[in-house]
């Protein structure tokens, strides 16, 4: 890995790491807010992996996949 590759990598780590410690932290809290937990693990292991990408000189793939957004009066039933 270049001195390059290492800057590209580190801003993927420092956000797996703010994950994991939102999920530390909110694991600490009487009352567990269970939604955030999971949003931030399916985050950090989402980064992670691209973080290897970079690391070996790849671009991570930019995915991400949903339906159109359309106005409300449009869209009908869901």
């Amino acid at each position: 890995m270049s001195a390059t590759d290492g800057q590209h990598i580190l801003p993927w780590l420092q956000k797996v790491r703010n994950d994991l410690l939102n999920i530390a932290n909110n694991l600490r809290a009487t009352g567990i807010p269970w939604d955030t937990v999971c949003f931030h693990a399916q985050q950090a292991a989402e980064k992670a992996p691209k973080a290897c990408l970079v690391a070996h000189g790849i671009d991570p793939p930019h995915i991400h996949v949903g339906r159109p957004v359309r106005p409300r009066s449009a869209a009908g039933p869901a």
